[in-house]
């Protein structure tokens, strides 16, 4: 793939993840006339889905250091004992949680794509079959 093309893929993935209706554009006509095999993969923006993965481990990350900074700083003094407690809890959980989430989706996005991989050889299967065979009354 040239990388023109790995660029106008992800943009038109993205906009198609972003896009809140149906209908086709000029623009998506001309890129699946010259990759006609990709109108079945519209379905997994995998990049996307990784961007996404990767800004919310950051995101986790982010969140559960400012929870130590805040836990072990100087600035113990800006805060009462039990405010600093509750907003470190805070932002520690729910960066374990974007972390954790994070994991999941990565773990589920492996056997969708492997579930995906075999639906396409499924789907080739059955199509050169019907083709082998004539139809039934």
């Amino acid at each position: 793939m040239k990388p023109n093309a790995k660029k106008d893929s992800d943009e038109l993935y993205l906009d198609l993840f972003l896009s809140e209706s149906a209908s086709v554009t000029d623009a998506q006509i001309a890129y699946f006339r010259e990759h006609p095999e990709q109108i079945d993969e519209v379905s997994a923006p995998l990049n996307i889905y990784r961007f996404f993965l990767w800004a919310g481990a950051l995101l986790g990350v982010v969140l559960v250091a400012i929870a130590k900074f805040l836990k072990f700083s100087l600035l113990q003094g800006f805060m009462s004992e039990g405010v600093r407690e509750f907003v470190v809890d805070i932002l520690y959980e729910s960066g374990v949680a974007l972390i954790s989430a994070v994991i999941t989706a990565y773990i589920l996005g492996i056997l969708l794509k492997k579930h995906q991989e075999n639906a396409v050889a499924w789907r080739a299967e059955l199509r050169r079959k019907l083709g082998e065979q004539p139809p039934s009354k």
